[in-house]
């Protein structure tokens, strides 16, 4: 039998050592040395004892509420990570170098508050959160029952939308006026355009705005 080939080393260039870079923020992190013995999931104490203890503490109107919580956090930083491959040059460049200028600092302030923008704010509130700081009682922003609540959200989505690359001229042309028909169509143009584009830059459907479980709901006031 032939002799094999030697094994060719492998490159560890620019983007292997990028990949690869320690994090100097979490490297700093102290790591926990004892047993966590309980956690406090907003204003609710969950012990981490027995099994039966778990069993007790993460009922399935808790859990609702977790994956409720996953789902927002994780349509929010979704549709931050498409606009950035589809109109990348609305943020800051990639290299390192650049990246803590007051330049690029200014740039992604201000993308990151049009893309605020379409998330769900408090009320009183223009701009709604990145991550999810507080369980309503209401449902907000694109997952609001009425028609009329979503459309302002809609109106911004639409604004972020018309840089990203291969805007539909549907979208571009489309009628803005807060009346239900128009609204009801504009919100249908969005939703494809949405999906589609998220299932073509990352191969799988996105996760997308979701109503409030029923233990929310009963609550007089957020938590």
């Amino acid at each position: 039998l032939p002799a094999r080939p030697p094994k060719r080393a492998k490159r560890q260039g620019p983007s292997y050592q990028k990949r690869h870079k320690k994090n100097g923020y979490l490297e700093s992190l102290p790591v926990r040395s004892g047993t966590l013995e309980q956690i406090l999931y907003f204003e609710q104490v969950m012990l981490l004892g027995s099994a039966e203890d778990l069993k007790k503490a993460i009922t399935p109107s808790v859990t609702a509420e977790v994956i409720w919580e996953l789902r927002e956090d994780t349509w929010h930083l979704e549709l931050m990570a498409l606009d950035q491959a589809l109109a990348p040059n609305h943020w800051p460049p990639a290299d390192e170098d650049l990246v803590d200028s007051s330049g690029a600092r200014h740039t992604r302030l201000q993308r990151e508050t049009a893309i605020r923008r379409v998330l769900p704010a408090r009320d009183g509130e223009e701009l709604g959160e990145i991550f999810v700081t507080e369980i309503p009682t209401i449902d907000r922003g694109l997952a609001s029952y009425h028609w009329s609540n979503r459309h302002g959200y809609l109106l911004a989505l639409r604004e972020l939308m018309l840089s990203w690359h291969k805007c539909p001229e549907s979208i571009v042309d489309a009628d803005t006026a807060h009346v239900k028909l128009p609204s009801r169509k504009l919100e249908r143009l969005l939703v494809k355009f949405y999906c589609e584009s998220f299932f073509d830059t990352f191969g799988r459907a996105p996760i997308v705005p979701c109503r409030l479980p029923y233990r929310a709901c009963i609550r007089k006031v957020p938590v």
